[in-house]
């Protein structure tokens, strides 16, 4: 299925994994919300497109899913490297009970329009597989445009690297400088950080944050995969 191509604006779309003979392609997003009908069983979707870029009160939701990143492709069968775009207001990007496997260097969201590119990004116990190495690992990145989210929450998720260290991981980064992004309300809350690390500035990067919940986190490292760790994370 493509999402833009098959279906309308408020539209929800069910997936059967024992009748799915090939990974559900999301494109352009408008206001729709895919749900795996089995959450053990989770089939998978990959991004074709997937721009957030419907003016309006608009919402993309997406439960009980395996989202690869790294083997998504366009129609063509070309690479498609980077993540969910914001390029125009979008009111709501949900991930829930979702399996993310996210891409070597690019970060999962890209904000790149100035202004309430997202208003609300929600994403909730999820696990995020994010590849070793030293390369820039973003849930989010506003990509120095001048914008705010109005609130991001980010609970109950496993972000986790099960083949070395991840050393550069930001939730949220403001690519350019830290004066481009307003913050009003983070909930960081319940997640699990493993082997995941931040060695350059901070976890969040912004101008403003004005409101921040941030309790009952565990961060763990395999201190065999880098005997620093301890530094760098105080």
């Amino acid at each position: 299925y493509n999402t833009s191509a098959q279906y309308g604006n408020g539209t929800i779309i069910f997936i059967d994994i024992e009748n799915q003979e090939k990974p559900v392609s999301i494109g352009n997003a408008g206001d729709i919300i895919v749900i795996g009908n089995n959450p053990d069983k989770k089939p998978t979707v990959i991004r074709s497109s997937a721009n957030l870029n419907d003016e309006g009160n608009k919402r993309l939701v997406l439960a009980n899913l395996i989202i690869d990143m790294p083997n998504s492709v366009d129609n063509k069968g070309g690479a498609v490297k980077t993540g969910f775009v914001a390029n125009s207001a979008f009111a709501e990007l949900t991930m829930w009970n979702c399996d993310i496997l996210m891409n070597e260097t690019n970060p999962l969201i890209n904000i790149t329009s100035a202004g309430r590119a997202i208003s609300s990004i929600n994403i909730e116990d999820c696990k995020i597989h994010i590849p070793a190495g030293n390369a820039s690992r973003y849930i989010a990145s506003t990509a120095g445009v001048e914008t705010t989210i109005d609130n991001l929450n980010f609970k109950n998720n496993v972000v986790y690297c099960n083949n070395g260290m991840v050393t550069t991981f930001r939730l949220v980064n403001s690519q350019n400088d830290q004066t481009k992004t307003t913050i009003n309300n983070i909930v960081f809350e319940s997640n699990t950080l493993s082997n995941i690390c931040y060695n350059n500035s901070a976890m969040v990067i912004a101008l403003n944050i004005n409101q921040a919940t941030i309790t009952k986190n565990l961060v763990y490292f395999d201190t065999d995969s880098w005997s620093g760790v301890t530094q760098q994370y105080h």
